[in-house]
């Protein structure tokens, strides 16, 4: 007798396995997303950490180098006397680094806090508490 073997896979096999991979590929997906906007805000915040440890480190330097009427970007003292500035300037003048065109740095008044934007998160920092007030996606 002749035994007749089968060779390849039924269709229903296939679309099995298909439905098998997509099920998996969309948990898989949304998984990395939710990694990849968590490890976003982290490296924002701690960059944003980073700059205003710096600006206090320059301002307690300032506030013991000079003691003036005028405020420039060799002489601010205060987190309000740096918000009149450039404050990418006051960065380059008190590290010698550049920070990247992509970077924002502001001050809102009605807050009183500075806001750091890079690659699509924004972070608020108060100066008065010196605390991150909000990390969010923009």
């Amino acid at each position: 007798m002749k035994k007749k073997f089968k060779k390849g896979f039924s269709l229903v096999e296939m679309l099995v396995v298909v439905a098998i991979i997509g099920i998996l590929s969309t948990v898989l997906y949304t998984s990395y997303t939710k990694y990849v906007t968590q490890s976003k805000k982290a490296v924002a915040k701690a960059e944003a950490l980073e700059i205003m440890e710096v600006f206090q480190t320059a301002m307690v330097d300032h506030q013991t180098a000079y003691k003036g009427d005028e405020v420039e970007i060799d002489n601010y003292t205060t987190f309000e006397e740096l918000v009149t500035l450039d404050m990418k300037e006051a960065y380059l003048d008190a590290t010698g680094i550049e920070l990247p065109d992509t970077l924002s740095l502001s001050y809102e008044p009605v807050g009183k806090c500075i806001i750091y934007e890079n690659n699509g998160v924004k972070v608020s920092y108060s100066p008065s508490n010196n605390n991150v007030l909000a990390v969010e996606l923009v």
